[in-house]
């Protein structure tokens, strides 16, 4: 008997949880209007219900109680919103059909706009519009409608819009075209051209924006004729149409002569803000042939922006217009000079920016500047000797722009790969400013010859000890890039003079290459280059310590054979090489060690430092004693460790042992001083 009363309970409770869906919506609906609590519970839930609750939700907008209706219009949002999401075309369309029939109704005039705004961002394609497009010949609501079917912008959004156009109201006209002109849509071009005759002259210039981005040559000949028939009060629109057409024309491909002839003749008509935007379209889109035309327009007086005019004739791509614009210039009036020469020194052009230069070094007062700057911003190794020249003048104002210049031509030049001039001009520049750093520091980034020879001028100039290591490394390397070895040989010697550990060994061997090896700096540096390796051997893990025993050490035979993995293993030379890359040599393995055997001789019994890198544990012998043991994980850098030894006179033994974790593998060594100058202990042929 229990059990069925329990299995009666359970269908009770299935029967009300599918039954509950629809009392739920309608507790929620009457929660719309209850407590605060009550609507921040309806606004979030009811739009869960999607598009079927949006019929029962709008009525709420039209209640007097101005909470309702705030409440309702945020569930009606968030619906429209979510109708709008990617694969729900369905819900958008029935949600658009809902707010429609509402529309159609007796809405309030604050529900009216409402559904105007949801309808805006949530009508799909497809919809039919016309309760929207009955609007638009109202005085209260045409001007909201049209700016509905405008951001809806469907095909039925305008069809709305074009089958309203009246040809007896021209203020309509007008306004639709104009949304016509925003839409930009192929399917509103065949009722908008007839409009380019209309009767009152507003109507005729909204029609031209609305056809003139088409770019179709058919309609030059009407839009020119709507810009002749032009009102005072129109002429700008009218003219501004023709403008954007002839833009569009250009950008449309295909009839660039059209449009340049066009934008020529125009040149003479427009005025102002018209007359700039036609230079500038000029620049755009034209050649050579369009810069006699612009500079006859200034002269004659027509074009009174002479920068508008400049920067039009500098977007004018190809070497043509450079030749040209160097035919011009000496005929061109003073008042326009100052912004050609700005121009030219922009364009860069070897003809312009000789130009240029002639001007910084006859011209006076402000041209002189001006030119000084153009100079400046042309990024030309030409402008340099003027510039330099004119930074040592004995005018203040002139020496300061000009040295201002100077950088700004020293980093261009860097910036584009000019490393000799700009190396020239970075070593100008240490001069000039009595020593600045900066300068110094582009001379080491752009090294070259003639750079190094200013610094170290006799007049004053600075002695080549007295210059920091990277200027000297990247000086030795131009001398020698210059075939100059003696003086490159006399550089190195000057920084080898010095100890060198750590950083600076690795700039100086960098810094020189390959030709590292022709003047015998590895060597120089302390460096044991040769080497005999055998391996590889098993290793527990970094930390596991490197004492096992695996070749006799310390004694060593290279004659020895020795059983590992894969059968046995014999001693192999390699180099010469500042570090030996043992993952070259056996490969990319794990947990394994290898050794390697070095001699070197000491014409006399000293004190050195042994100073090694490894990837990842070492572990040295000299002469047989343990002289370093440091089992670690780790990438090599160089001078990273560094051991107290004493070379014997005569031949002494070096052995290393490396171990290996994982990834590549590793070790270098050098010998130096305590100081840290390299040890020249050579090594046995």
């Amino acid at each position: 008997m229990r059990r069925t009363n329990l299995a009666v309970v359970i269908v009770g409770i299935l029967l009300c949880g599918a039954a509950s869906a629809q009392p739920m919506r309608n507790i929620l609906l009457q929660r719309l209007q209850g407590a605060p609590e009550q609507q921040a519970e309806a606004v979030q839930l009811l739009p869960r219900y999607g598009v079927s609750v949006l019929s029962d939700v709008l009525p709420f907008l039209d209640r007097e109680d101005g909470v309702v209706r705030y409440a309702a219009d945020d569930v009606a949002w968030a619906i429209v919103n979510q109708a709008q999401a990617p694969g729900r075309q369905g819900e958008a369309e029935e949600a658009a059909q809902i707010l429609l029939e509402s529309l159609a109704g007796e809405p309030s005039d604050w529900t009216r706009r409402r559904l105007l705004a949801y309808l805006a961002v949530g009508t799909p394609e497809g919809v039919d519009l016309a309760p929207v497009g009955r609007m638009l010949g109202t005085d209260e609501w045409g001007e909201k409608a049209r700016t509905t079917l405008e951001r809806i912008n469907t095909t039925e959004a305008r069809k709305e819009l074009v089958g309203a156009l009246d040809p007896a109201n021209p203020e309509l006209a007008a306004n639709l075209l104009d949304a016509l002109a925003q839409l930009q849509a192929p399917d509103t071009l065949a009722a908008a051209v007839p409009m380019l005759g209309h009767g009152h002259a507003p109507v005729r210039a909204a029609a031209a924006r609305a056809v003139g981005w088409s770019g179709d040559p058919s309609l030059l000949g009407p839009l020119r004729e709507v810009v002749d028939r032009a009102t005072p009060d129109t002429e700008f629109e009218a003219k501004d149409a023709l403008l954007r057409y002839v833009d569009a024309l250009a950008e449309r491909g295909g009839n660039w002569q059209l449009a340049m002839h066009t934008l020529v003749g125009l040149l003479v008509e427009m005025e102002g803000v018209l007359l700039d935007s036609t230079v500038a379209m000029l620049g755009r889109y034209g050649d050579e042939s369009v810069i006699e035309p612009i500079l006859t327009a200034v002269q004659a007086g027509t074009l009174r922006n002479r920068q508008a005019a400049a920067m039009a004739i500098g977007s004018i791509k190809g070497p043509g217009a450079d030749v040209e614009i160097a035919r011009l210039y000496p005929g061109l009036p003073e008042d326009m000079r100052l912004p050609m020469i700005a121009m030219m020194g922009q364009r860069g052009a070897p003809s312009l920016v000789s130009l240029v230069a002639s001007e910084a070094e006859t011209s006076d007062g402000f041209t002189r500047h001006v030119a000084l700057r153009a100079l400046a911003r042309s990024g030309s190794a030409d402008a340099l000797p003027v510039l330099v020249t004119a930074a040592e003048s004995d005018d203040p104002a002139i020496a300061e722009t000009a040295t201002a210049g100077l950088w700004q031509l020293a980093g261009a030049l860097q910036a584009t790969g000019g490393t000799e001039p700009a190396g020239v001009a970075y070593a100008h520049l240490y001069r000039l400013t009595d020593g600045d750093e900066r300068a110094l520091a582009g001379v080491t980034a752009c090294p070259s010859t003639q750079a190094f020879d200013i610094l170290l001028a006799a007049d004053g100039g600075l002695q080549l000890a007295e210059l920091p290591q990277g200027a000297r490394v990247a000086m030795a390397s131009a001398l020698l890039n210059a075939g100059r070895r003696e003086a490159a040989v006399e550089t190195v010697e000057g920084i080898l003079a010095q100890p060198l550990v750590g950083q600076p060994v690795n700039d100086l061997l960098g810094g020189l290459g390959a030709a590292a090896w022709e003047l015998d700096v590895p060597r120089r540096l302390g460096f044991v280059t040769r080497w005999h390796v055998v391996g590889t051997f098993p290793f527990g893990a970094p930390g596991s310590g490197l004492d096992d025993v695996n070749v006799g050490e310390p004694n060593v035979d290279l004659g020895a054979q020795y059983a590992v993995a894969d059968g046995t293993a014999a001693w192999q030379e390699v180099g010469p090489a500042l570090s030996v890359d043992l993952s070259g040599q056996y490969g990319m393995l794990s947990n394994v060690v290898a050794y390697a055997y070095a001699e070197v001789l000491s014409d006399a019994a000293r004190d050195v430092v042994l100073r090694m890198s490894s990837d990842d544990g070492i572990k040295v012998w000299l002469n047989g004693e343990v002289v370093h043991n440091n089992d670690v994980d780790r990438g090599a850098a160089i001078d990273q460790d560094s051991a107290p030894a004493r070379l014997a006179a005569g031949v002494n033994h070096i052995l290393v042992k490396c171990s290996q974790g994982a990834g590549g593998w590793g070790f270098g060594l050098r010998i130096t001083t305590p100081e840290g100058m390299g040890v020249l202990a050579t090594q046995p042929e």
